[in-house]
């Protein structure tokens, strides 16, 4: 049997693999077809936000078998789930993990943005004016550590196979590039894809400047539960060529070096209240 720490070895191998491959087929798709004209040049941005990946990816390599042993003496080393008790398939299984933890990450995101303290640290990844591909991986490191945390319960909970809860992150992974990519869709794939997958045209919505549309389209993997929730909102193609994206209080080249991006919560606090563009 793989041990714990191996499993979270080969997890943590594999999710930055998918991560690079993600970045690099979303960023060769937006190349062929863009969605967007670039208000600043590229390779500053990539360097930035990819840093502040690589920062994010090493931070929780460091804190994932912390967490595993915390994991372990909250259950006792058991698998004290809900899907296993119930003896479900593995599609089963599978299925229930996805819309289970995206429910909980809608929440949870509509939570980064209601609450102030939590808003200074999203706001790093909403200030990117020129949303694309490596825009998925723009987060505070503070971010995905809380987000972890808050979703650790509902795992414990659930008790999906480790295969299952590796696979489901992969599967965000990979469609959060995508759905970030300064990508156009045909209006026929748009249609098809709206429903089932969180499309570039989609989240691009909830990059907006202007606060009613940021505070929109809340969902990472599946649209579900923004419709579900009266949240989806949608542009003209008009609007999805010409709309502000970032933050009209945070547009400065300089504010999105990877030095100033960490501090930011904190020193920029005063910018980064519930001032945003109504």
């Amino acid at each position: 049997m793989i041990s714990q720490e191996a499993l979270v070895a080969a997890g943590a191998a594999f999710s930055l693999i998918v991560m690079v491959g993600g970045v690099a087929v979303a960023l060769g798709m937006e190349a062929l077809a863009p969605r967007r004209v670039r208000s600043g040049p590229r390779l500053w941005r990539w360097i930035n936000n990819l840093g502040l990946a690589a920062v994010n990816e090493g931070l929780l390599y460091a804190v994932a078998p912390f967490a595993v042993a915390v994991a372990m003496s909250m259950t006792g080393g058991q698998n004290i789930g809900l899907l296993p008790r119930l003896g479900v398939s593995s599609l089963t299984a599978f299925v229930a993990t996805v819309l289970c933890l995206e429910f909980a990450g809608y929440w949870i995101h509509r939570l980064f943005h209601a609450v102030p303290v939590l808003w200074r640290i999203h706001a790093v990844h909403h200030a990117d004016v020129d949303v694309d591909a490596t825009t998925a991986h723009r987060h505070h490191p503070l971010e995905p550590l809380i987000v972890t945390a808050l979703l650790m319960p509902v795992v414990l909970l659930l008790g999906p196979a480790p295969t299952i809860t590796l696979f489901y992150g992969f599967l965000r992974t990979s469609i959060a590039a995508f759905s970030h990519a300064n990508l156009r869709l045909s209006e026929a794939l748009e249609q098809a894809l709206g429903w089932v997958v969180v499309t570039p045209d989609f989240h691009r919505v909830h990059h907006s400047a202007v606060r009613p549309f940021t505070d929109s389209n809340f969902s990472n993997t599946v649209p579900l539960f923004d419709h579900l929730f009266g949240t989806a909102r949608s542009w003209s193609d008009a609007q999805q060529t010409s709309m502000r994206l970032g933050l009209e209080y945070w547009r400065d080249p300089v504010d999105s070096r990877i030095d100033r991006l960490l501090v930011a919560p904190l020193a920029y606090s005063s910018r980064f209240g519930r001032d945003r563009v109504n």
